[in-house]
């Protein structure tokens, strides 16, 4: 579920707003039909709370309007028509920046760039941004890449120069660099991704094989055998499906877009689709359902 997304077991809907609706529960979602408002029940104050915007919501079901008793995602999707620059961190990412990446619980913010320390991370609270202390060991060249892991321990962070990868774990907002992995990429310009349930760690970069495919076991991370059937060409993008069984790099050369499907820790190349992306494969992304796929070339 996407951080716009509320789940609930209690959904109304009515044209005006929801005062007096029988036993609301704490966290029940309300929905005005003719003002496109969300409302939220907070049963300390036992008071109805309009969810941000207030100006309104356009709301889009899952499942296809079908709907159980015990459990019902509502998906707002909230316009943004007037965002207002935050002010400036007092301390910015000097050079360069390539790469910005949240954290999962939206507390921390990191930024790859191209000047040391290559990588500046921050802590928000509120709208401020304070940038934490740079790690004791950083990465050892520009910082192409950054991303956490879905638990938000981890921070891998792809660079030039050897061992062009650099692992954090986080600890409160302390960030230490861990053991390199035995087996490192050859090359820096990759990019991070990490499998939705934590264990996979794939890093894409510019020369054969052009992805590692890494198993993590606590602060461990051993690099798997390579896949087969390689990609033909550099890694400039990995997506993965979001039940981790499916793994896409996006590369240059044809086919411009790799599929694997993983098995345990084994990756097996699909066949490649009947019809290529037109040029080199910049991007991918899976939908929610991983039903689609999609290439930007």
């Amino acid at each position: 579920m996407s951080s716009n997304s509320f789940k609930t077991k209690k959904i109304s809907f009515h044209p005006s707003s929801p005062t007096g609706l029988p036993t609301p529960k704490s966290g029940d979602i309300s929905y005005d039909i003719s003002t496109k408002k969300l409302y939220k029940y907070n049963q300390t104050t036992s008071t109805w709370e309009i969810l941000q915007p207030a100006t309104g919501v356009d709301v889009v079901f899952e499942n296809n309007g079908e709907f159980s008793n015990n459990s019902l995602k509502l998906l707002p999707q909230f316009p943004w028509t007037n965002p207002v620059k935050l002010t400036d961190p007092s301390s910015i990412p000097p050079g360069v920046a390539y790469s910005s990446s949240w954290s999962p619980n939206g507390e921390f913010l990191s930024v790859a760039h191209s000047l040391t320390p290559f990588i500046s991370i921050y802590q928000r609270s509120g709208t401020t941004f304070t940038k934490l202390a740079d790690p004791a060991i950083l990465p050892t060249g520009l910082g192409n890449h950054s991303a956490w892991s879905p638990n938000g321990e981890f921070l891998a962070v792809p660079h030039v120069n050897s061992p062009f990868l650099t692992i954090y774990q986080r600890s409160g907002s302390t960030f230490t660099k861990l053991a390199n992995p035995t087996s490192l990429p050859t090359a820096g310009g990759g990019r991070a991704s990490w499998s939705p349930n934590g264990e996979f760690l794939v890093i894409s970069f510019s020369v054969g094989p052009y992805i590692h495919i890494y198993q993590r076991s606590g602060t461990t991370f051993t690099k798997l055998t390579n896949p087969t059937n390689l990609p033909t060409g550099s890694g400039y993008y990995t997506s993965w499906s979001d039940d981790s069984s499916f793994l896409a790099v996006a590369h240059n050369i044809s086919p411009f877009i790799t599929v694997y499907y993983r098995s345990g820790t084994t990756f097996t190349k699909l066949a490649d689709p009947a019809t290529f992306p037109t040029g080199d494969g910049w991007g991918c992304a899976w939908s929610p359902n991983g039903e689609f796929l999609a290439v930007a070339n």
